[in-house]
């Protein structure tokens, strides 16, 4: 995917993102996202809620994913990188509901489009979920006012 191409693409899926009529729906684009940006063969999303991790939706060749048990431990543990074998992608942005596992993923593949998309779909179904850092006051460094 060349660089306007990409750009244009990432602008198309975030439009249907945020389109997205219902939260199936809006998973439906993150998991397609997952094989247009990280060329991954199979995407899982994971949900956080008082039960723990579970998993939501998943797509491609879901034999590649890791198995639930995994996925669940590495995600309980914070460790997200630890664990992984090769092809394998978990991310799990700080402080967000939503972690998304890819399979057969391309190593070279920038991931940051990808993780602003599930941020963003993450943010669209419940903005409190996510934490953000307060802004720097202008003594700070921060923008003067």
């Amino acid at each position: 995917m060349g660089k306007e191409t990409r750009a244009a693409t990432l602008e198309r899926t975030l439009a249907r993102l945020l389109d997205s009529r219902t939260a199936v729906e809006g998973h439906r684009v993150l998991l397609e996202a997952a094989a247009t940006f990280a060329r991954a063969r199979a995407a899982g999303l994971w949900s956080r809620s008082a039960r723990g991790w579970q998993p939501l939706q998943s797509s491609g060749e879901v034999e590649l994913l890791p198995e639930e048990r995994r996925v669940r431990a590495l995600l309980e543990d914070g460790a997200a990188e630890a664990g992984l074998r090769a092809g394998e992608c978990l991310l799990a942005p700080p402080g967000a509901s939503l972690a998304l596992v890819l399979a057969g993923a391309a190593p070279e593949e920038e991931l940051d489009e990808l993780e602003a998309l599930l941020l963003v779909h993450a943010s669209a179904l419940d903005p409190r979920q996510l934490e953000a850092p307060p802004l720097p006051r202008a003594e700070e460094g921060g923008p003067a006012s």
